[in-house]
């Protein structure tokens, strides 16, 4: 197996994509493995996972749109806004008699660049500590979940059930569904919890692309960083990039490149204002 590469995993419900990459350090041998997006253990979808150098590449995959599904349940509400401390068996399906198109008005508010507080339970360090630690303990305040620019492209409604609501959003790196959720809520002056969540893409990853944990197949760079163009140079070059010499790449355009030599992906190339970021990849 190598011990460098992208690969797209299918995370099932009920285990943490911290979980999953414990697994894929043992497989590979390497502690340096890194996903593309963190899915909450409630959550299934789509993780893409960088091994070896090519965590390098992390900060450039991750700005593609993400493809989520989830499920909203209104009348109910959540600390952790899933289904994490709810439970479901318990749940009254009583008809919160929302119009449709109402619900299609205030999604549309949230469309562009938004502002959005993370969830109290979430990941976001504050002075050093995580936000869930702070919340479970009862000294997290609401002041702390400072709001950042995030952006949604679109939503699709599928299926409105009251008091469940189906819908598909593509959002942009940073986002929290979860906070959504909550303020959807709010705009319609109700509570509500995530139901579900499925992450069915990660830009050019998706399911098809998806391999298990027992047949690991790496994935072409150049299907998964679409934006990007392919300098091919000599084995002679390449031993210089290795070497963090880019002089040779001065005629080239801003742009971000992946360097190739004999059928290998060996570097990638980020010139801005003729300011050269070489990330070796062997």
């Amino acid at each position: 197996m190598q011990d460098s590469g992208i690969l797209c995993l299918y995370k099932p419900v009920g285990i943490s994509s911290f979980r999953v990459l414990s697994s894929l350090k043992k497989a590979f041998n390497t502690r340096k493995v890194g996903h593309m997006g963190t899915l909450d253990p409630l959550a299934e979808g789509v993780l893409p996972v960088a091994v070896g150098k090519y965590t390098r590449l992390i900060p450039y995959i991750t700005l593609v749109p993400k493809l989520y599904e989830l499920k909203i349940y209104f009348g109910e509400e959540s600390k952790t806004l899933d289904s994490q401390d709810v439970d479901l068996k318990e749940l009254s399906y009583n008809k919160v008699e929302f119009d449709l198109n109402e619900i299609k008005l205030q999604l549309e508010s949230f469309c562009g660049s938004i502002m959005q507080a993370p969830p109290a339970f979430s990941a976001v360090k504050i002075n050093g500590q995580r936000a869930y630690t702070l919340a479970r303990a009862n000294t997290l305040e609401d002041s702390a979940m400072k709001k950042r620019e995030v952006t949604m492209f679109d939503f699709k409604i599928l299926n409105w059930e009251d008091p469940v609501l189906t819908l598909q959003i593509t959002c942009g790196s940073g986002f929290y569904v979860r906070s959504l959720v909550r303020d959807l809520a709010s705009q319609l002056k109700q509570v509500a919890f995530m139901l579900e969540l499925k992450r069915l893409a990660v830009g050019p990853f998706k399911k098809e692309n998806c391999s298990t944990e027992e047949s690991i197949e790496l994935l072409d760079l150049k299907d998964l960083i679409s934006y990007t163009k392919i300098i091919e140079i000599t084995e002679l070059e390449a031993k210089r990039v290795k070497n963090g010499i880019t002089s040779f790449f001065s005629d080239l355009e801003d742009g971000v490149y992946l360097v190739k030599c004999e059928g290998d992906y060996i570097a990638l190339l980020d010139i801005k204002e003729q300011k050269f970021n070489l990330k070796n990849l062997c």
